[in-house]
């Protein structure tokens, strides 16, 4: 399991290390940044110059760090290009459209394809815009009462009790 920037680790070990990894649950990973906070044009300059150490780190308001971004930026490009991985059983994805931090289309679109070329069972789950989660979709304080609940249905995901 992974969130964010652990999401990338959680796909590259799909493909690095499939005898450990069986099953898989990301939540929010960041294989892009949303296109409205660095353009699909720019993440590849901005990959290279924040991860590199060309430009000084920048840490935004949130507290999200660009070096940081960058090092996660840097690994999504070496996830394998063909991460087959014969023991994998489950994977899910989690995301909610309040997030302004991932794109939510790679977000959907990339763990999607990996369960595709390895006909595993996929599930991926948009929060309800209404329950106004970001992208710390752990977050008790944000997740305003749900805690119980939310982790409930996030164990369910990663034991494949639950496919949508």
């Amino acid at each position: 399991m992974g969130i964010s920037g652990g999401g990338v680790l959680a796909t590259w070990l799909v493909g690095h290390r499939p005898d450990v990894v069986h099953r898989v649950l990301l939540l929010s990973p960041l294989y892009k940044p949303n296109p409205a906070r660095v353009p699909d044009l720019a993440v590849k300059p901005f990959t290279v110059l924040f991860g590199s150490g060309l430009a000084p780190d920048r840490v935004d308001a949130e507290g999200f760090s660009s070096a940081a971004m960058s090092q996660y930026l840097r690994i999504v490009g070496n996830v394998a290009a063909d991460p087959k991985n014969p023991h994998l059983r489950e994977l899910a994805v989690v995301t909610s459209p309040n997030d302004g931090f991932i794109d939510l289309q790679a977000a959907a679109d990339i763990p999607r394809a990996i369960a595709d070329l390895n006909d595993t069972a996929f599930a991926a789950h948009e929060l309800p815009r209404e329950f106004g989660i970001g992208h710390d979709v752990l977050d008790p304080e944000g997740l305003r009462g749900r805690t119980d609940g939310i982790n409930q249905y996030y164990f369910d995901l990663y034991e494949g009790n639950e496919r949508t």
